[in-house]
């Protein structure tokens, strides 16, 4: 835990370890691309838009996170119940 954002900001020591939880939603960047209704990567790949995770620069992936889901194989209602589960299951709610 302990994540740090891009500017450096370290959640975990600002918020408690212990009340901070990395969750990773996963994704192929092929189910990325067919979710994109705003055409942010269609924007990147012309260089419109620079600098975008995936495309013209690099996804960092979470090193630690408490929980990984793939979007690509599970429901909103899924994935939400398993971030449930993960909170419940860390005493975060009861």
């Amino acid at each position: 835990r302990g994540a740090l954002n891009p500017q450096g900001f370290n959640f975990g020591a600002n918020i408690g370890e212990d009340r901070f939880f990395v969750v990773h939603l996963n994704a192929p960047i092929e189910v990325c691309r067919e979710r994109d209704e705003e055409g942010f990567y269609d924007r990147a790949d012309s260089g419109e838009i620079t600098d975008f995770p995936g495309v013209s620069s690099p996804y960092d992936v979470p090193e630690s996170p408490a929980l990984v889901i793939d979007t690509s194989e599970h429901s909103v209602s899924e994935c939400v119940d398993q971030i449930v589960q993960m909170l419940e299951d860390n005493d975060v709610l009861s």
